[in-house]
């Protein structure tokens, strides 16, 4: 991993350089929500960093398979970059930081049915807020410590 690379999720110090400097970058919050429907999922996610240390740091956004379509950091619009399929957030400065995301990703479809992945970097904290509508496949999440999945009538019902 190049120097200034940081993981979310736990504290990660690999570089000693950038150890030694005390610079850390940890998850401390992610919260998400997702409205699947027949053909695609539309989400969000709110992810809540505490950066200690100075210096710019690119941040893993593990999130694979997802359209990110909105991102703000710290109420700011924010370019994520992306890095052979994975996202990450440039973070320049000490305290803490919520970025904001809003997705959509496709619902594949096979002949067993219709299938959504959801796949959030592990952390027990973490919550997911599920709707499924027109939706009648199978769901599989993994990462997220919370999942709570309401169905609303679909259109007609």
């Amino acid at each position: 991993m190049a120097p200034g690379v940081a993981e979310p999720c736990r504290e990660i110090e690999r570089d000693p350089e950038l150890a030694t400097l005390g610079q850390v970058v940890t998850l401390v919050e992610a919260a998400y929500r997702l409205d699947v429907g027949a053909d695609n999922a539309r989400g969000g996610a709110r992810l809540v960093f505490a950066q200690r240390g100075r210096g710019t740091l690119l941040v893993p956004v593990p999130l694979a398979g997802l359209a990110i379509v909105n991102a703000r950091l710290d109420g700011k619009p924010v370019q994520l970059l992306l890095d052979a399929g994975l996202y990450r957030l440039p973070l320049d400065r000490e305290g803490d930081h919520v970025l904001d995301l809003t997705f959509q990703a496709p619902v594949a479809v096979g002949p067993a049915g219709r299938t959504f992945t959801f796949q959030a970097p592990t952390f027990a904290a973490a919550t997911l807020d599920v709707t499924s509508g027109a939706f009648d496949g199978d769901l599989l999440v993994s990462g997220a410590g919370r999942v709570v999945v309401a169905s609303r009538p679909g259109p007609g019902s």
